[in-house]
């Protein structure tokens, strides 16, 4: 059986999506099937599938991986943010020349 994908979607916030998607996750990594959730929700990921009582994760090295992966995410966006911000003290200050990987 190749690739499965499946999208879990609704208009409606609150409606349950990540708690259903990540239900359908984890009943698959118990067939022992290689499993990737993600969840686009504006709300942001929920984290508590990660919680070790849930049982969605069954190993400690599998929970480290999934929450550096995490960690990676906000790491970027939070430099990205970062970035943004100093691009916008630097135009206001009129300037726009100067190279942020110089600073």
């Amino acid at each position: 059986m190749g690739l499965m994908r499946i999208l879990v979607t609704n208009a409606k916030g609150g409606c349950g999506k990540t708690t259903i998607a990540t239900n359908i996750a984890s009943h698959y990594a118990r067939l022992g099937k290689n499993v990737r959730l993600f969840d686009h929700d504006a709300q942001g990921s929920s984290l508590d599938w990660i919680n070790p009582e849930l049982g969605y994760l069954a190993s400690p090295r599998a929970r480290a991986k999934v929450r550096a992966w995490f960690n990676a995410q906000a790491q970027s966006e939070t430099i990205a943010r970062g970035r943004e911000a100093v691009e916008r003290l630097l135009q206001r200050e009129g300037r726009t020349a100067i190279k942020l990987d110089a600073l």
